[in-house]
């Protein structure tokens, strides 16, 4: 399945981010915004856990020991020491 184009809906032009500074309108500074993801972007998580799938079954494969609680991008490694660096560095590279 191809995202890009779904994802060009929502990423294919730059952003800009107001921000108050003072309590009157003249204070408002504009900041452009022309890559990455933003905190708290509903896509974020989404994009990241596709992104990585296929390298985090790799990781699985090489590390049958190991368990890999995980919650969108947030990735626990859970076994034996030696095992769990052997995982967290594959998983790195």
């Amino acid at each position: 399945m191809n995202i890009v184009p779904f994802t060009k809906l929502f990423y294919g032009a730059h952003s800009s981010f107001y921000h108050q500074h003072g309590q009157h309108k003249e204070g408002i500074i504009i900041i452009k915004s022309f890559s990455d993801m933003k905190q708290g972007d509903p896509l974020g998580g989404p994009l990241f856990v596709l992104a990585h799938y296929q390298t985090f079954l790799k990781t699985i494969a090489q590390a049958p020991n190991c368990v890999f609680p995980s919650l969108g991008d947030d990735t626990h490694i859970v076994g034996l020491m030696n095992e769990v660096i052997f995982a967290f560095d594959h998983l790195s590279t």
